[in-house]
């Protein structure tokens, strides 16, 4: 199988400006609009390989909406009560999406808090 078409968390990702290694964070976000997953670096893109969300509670799902600046919607998503397991999207090599230069990315949580993990790679534009 071609290293292409294989997942692996630790891979350099190289790019015209340089390489960046598979980065994380984890965050327990409480209900509210756009609160700052990661923030933004001038000049920098910020690419989504990989998330893990769940709702902290064990009765309802939880909803996060990722977004950058203005609100500009990236990506919806809705994951089971903390008595199932996770939503995952697994990391990939291509990543999933990405924000534009110098903005960061947010999430509005709607329903409950959750707790999420986000992978990820910086770049610059």
């Amino acid at each position: 199988m071609s290293e292409y078409f294989r997942t692996n968390p630790s891979k350099i990702y190289e790019y015209a400006s340089g390489v960046s290694k598979v980065a994380s964070v984890a965050l327990a976000p409480a209900v509210g609009a756009n609160q700052t997953l990661i923030a933004a670096i001038t000049s920098t893109i910020i690419r989504v390989h990989g998330i893990s969300f769940q709702s902290q509670t064990a009765t309802q799902a939880g909803i996060v909406i990722l977004n950058g600046s203005g609100g500009t919607i990236l990506y919806r998503l809705i994951a089971p009560a903390s008595t199932l397991p996770p939503f995952l999207l697994p990391i990939c090599d291509c990543g999933y999406f990405e924000t534009t230069s110098g903005v960061g990315l947010f999430g509005s949580v709607t329903t409950g808090d959750a707790y999420i993990n986000v992978f990820y790679t910086t770049y610059s534009a």
